[in-house]
């Protein structure tokens, strides 16, 4: 799976050859005569003129005929390889650079660098917006080549790309071309997978946009195309520069005597792109080929719990698992991209072999196979995933399982009463229209970031748990306490069947030990004490204290401290002890707070995201986590946000403040935070979230503070 080969479509060439053998450069004849001859000979080194038509003619083809190519710009060499190695030595000197976007192909390191004496600049582009190049990215690593004295001739981009496997936008394209006519350089674009785009609407040719502007600084432009990978025959050698340059196509055809095609294949192919019947057919069937495959795989690693870049084009996918590695590090990429090799014997392109800046991406192929192959891989790389650690997130839901019932762990009998106290912000808190045998706000009500999904997700997970308290704790701030009272009519699970008694304002007496049992007692004595077996508080010590006595005074029940309470004060800990999630907590509490008092950049992001993030609170630490989470949901939107030019056009982006929510959202280390701290924190703040599993869970009484 690491080598970028087409074969999905090789049996119709094979039936090409079979029923067109007359046609063969071996066997055909020409007035009688044999065409051995012809081949064997020396031959123009321009190339044939039939197959430099030909071939000029297929690349339009594949373009949806979107462009025309003059048979007389073409310069046959001896694949793409050799044509981006020509085209280096042509464009620069010894020590000059190339802008290469990241991540890139592997082998341009040779094909541009070996024998050149060329240096190669990366222009860093990351994932927040599916890596594609920007104005900012180029105009960076154009500084960064200046900075160290380096000659930049010109800029090489592969579209569509490899390892991504997407076309780029017709936008990004014209900005690249307004970029390099800016600076003066030259643009490379290798289109070698162009015909491998899964639909030709999708494709984007930089010859497109050169004929939109009249063919202005086209000059400066230089295409290379190849049949190793749309057409399958990369050991046909056949590749080609098309230059819009008439220097470069006069220099090239002078060096292209070392890279040459035979006059063979030459024939053989200018037969076979010359029948247009078979091009169209090739092209469409190829193309629903491709499709066909990529889905199957892109479904496969799903069910592995792995997700994919979405591609739309080539022969391969950009695999995330970075989920999967034991910290954001080249090095940890590499263990994982050995255990692969080694253990599940599956070769795959890491992505530090393609310069890509974040760790636990890797290129996987998936046309150089049969299906049945591939399925035999995808079912390797699902093992692998289930029964190694590196599946660790296929198994989180059965970790954080134990772990919720490390604190959910309480046994009711049949026909019991359940007494649950504890403390929630009484902000949150919607009492005044609610009266006695009513049901007052649900706890979901009260809890936005748990959805629907979520509360399916913790019945599944705990399927025996008995007793769910809110736990959201004030400390230091109005708070109110609750009281419920919830009928025990199934082993094992909470009935739905909660009642709201009344409420009473006690603003000033939830520090009063005598108060608290009084008014435990009062509702015990209304439910009576033959039906009740366990009352829950939170864990402040005026409300142990009311606990351990009341257990004194009625032997057969007993008091239990709220386990969401306990998750909170872990979370707490957590959060003061481990630096990066400290860093993160105050830079992403920082982000956002600065986002929602600009109400422009604000509406931006709404617009991205259709979405708003979530706004943490001072008195419960799993809110700051919830923040954490809606930031990296919407990492990508609010990456764009600040590249946006309705955000570059305002006077925030100018001002401090502004300035330093950019390096924010652009600072990899951030979002390398962000990360962790999701992973480490997320298995306790499920517990927290699984107190709305029920849902219907309802309020007895209420004390206002």
């Amino acid at each position: 799976m690491g080598l970028a080969e087409n074969q999905v479509s090789f049996d119709l060439l094979e039936e090409y050859l079979e029923n067109n053998s007359e046609k063969q450069p071996t066997t055909r004849k020409s007035n009688g005569v044999s065409s051995f001859r012809e081949n064997a000979l020396f031959q123009d080194y321009h190339g044939l003129q039939s197959f430099r038509k030909a071939m000029a003619s297929f690349m339009g083809k594949i373009r949806a005929d979107k462009v025309v190519f003059d048979p007389e710009r073409v310069v046959l060499t001896a694949g793409a390889t050799a044509a981006n190695e020509l085209l280096t030595f042509i464009l620069a000197n010894p020590g000059d650079a190339l802008l290469v976007p990241t991540p890139y192909y592997p082998g341009f390191d040779r094909d541009l660098r070996w024998r050149t004496g060329v240096k190669t600049v990366p222009v860093h582009c990351n994932s927040w917006n599916n890596f594609q190049v920007t104005p900012q990215a180029l105009e960076d690593a154009y500084k960064k080549a200046e900075s160290m004295n380096i000659k930049v001739r010109g800029l090489l981009v592969t579209n569509p790309s490899n390892p991504l496997g997407i076309a780029m936008e017709r936008k990004i394209l014209e900005e690249i071309l307004d970029f390099v006519t800016c600076k003066n350089i030259h643009l490379v674009s290798d289109e070698i997978y162009s015909g491998s785009v899964f639909s030709s609407t999708e494709f984007v040719s930089v010859a497109e946009i050169l004929e939109a502007r009249n063919y202005k600084e086209a000059e400066r432009v230089h295409i290379v195309y190849s049949l190793s990978k749309d057409l399958g025959l990369p050991g046909f050698r056949v590749g080609t520069i098309y230059s819009y340059n008439d220097k470069v196509v006069t220099t090239a055809r002078r060096m292209s005597s070392f890279s040459l095609v035979s006059s063979q294949t030459q024939n053989l192919l200018a037969a076979m792109l010359s029948d247009m019947e078979f091009t169209q057919n090739y092209i469409k069937i190829n193309r629903e080929r491709l499709k066909t495959r990529y889905g199957l795989i892109i479904d496969g690693l799903r069910k592995a719990g792995i997700e994919c870049l979405e591609g739309n084009a080539g022969l391969f996918c950009w695999m995330n698992l970075s989920p999967f590695l034991k910290s954001l590090t080249k090095e940890s990429e590499l263990i994982l991209w050995n255990s692969m090799v080694n253990e599940v014997k599956l070769n795959i392109s890491p992505g530090s072999s393609c310069h890509c800046d974040e760790p636990g991406w890797f290129r996987v192929c998936f046309a150089n196979m049969s299906e049945a192959t591939l399925e035999i891989a995808l079912k390797r790389i699902y093992d692998f995933m289930e029964t190694t650690d590196y599946g660790r997130s296929i198994n989180r839901k059965k970790k954080e399982k134990k772990t919720a019932e490390l604190f959910f762990n309480f046994r009711l009998l049949e026909g019991n009463f359940v007494l649950i106290m504890d403390s929630y912000s009484a902000s949150n808190a919607n009492t005044t229209n609610s009266t006695c045998g009513s049901l007052p706000s649900s706890m979901q009500t009260r809890d936005t970031a748990c959805n629907s999904d979520e509360v399916s997700d913790a019945n599944t997970d705990v399927e025996e748990q008995e007793v769910e308290t809110d736990g959201n704790v004030g400390s230091g701030s109005a708070s109110a306490s609750q009281l419920l009272v919830q009928n025990q009519t199934k082993r094992k699970r909470i009935s739905q069947s909660s009642v709201f008694l009344k409420s009473v304002d006690a603003s000033n007496r939830t520090n009063d030990v005598d108060f608290i049992r009084k008014l435990v007692k009062e509702v015990i004595t209304d439910v009576g004490a033959e039906n009740e077996v366990q009352f829950i508080t939170d864990n402040g010590s005026n409300f142990k204290k009311a606990g351990k006595d009341l257990m004194l005074e009625y032997p057969h029940m007993f008091w239990t401290p709220c386990g969401a309470h306990c998750v909170q004060l872990m979370l707490e800990e957590l959060g003061s002890r481990l630096p990066r999630i400290k860093t993160a907590v105050i830079l992403g509490k920082r982000l956002v707070t600065y986002i929602y008092v600009h109400f422009q950049v604000l509406s931006l992001l709404r617009d991205l995201t259709k979405a708003d993030l979530h706004r943490s609170t001072k008195t419960r630490f799993a809110t700051q986590y919830y923040t954490l989470e809606s930031i990296q949901k919407y990492k990508t939107p609010l990456q764009m946000v600040f590249v946006n030019d309705r955000w570059v056009k305002t006077r925030f982006a100018r001002e401090t403040v502004g300035v330093n929510a950019l390096k924010i959202v652009t600072n990899s280390k951030f979002w390398e935070d962000v990360d962790y701290s999701c992973r480490v924190l997320k298995p306790l703040v499920k517990v927290v979230r699984l107190r709305i599993s029920n849902a219907n869970l309802q309020c007895l009484l209420f004390m206002r503070q």
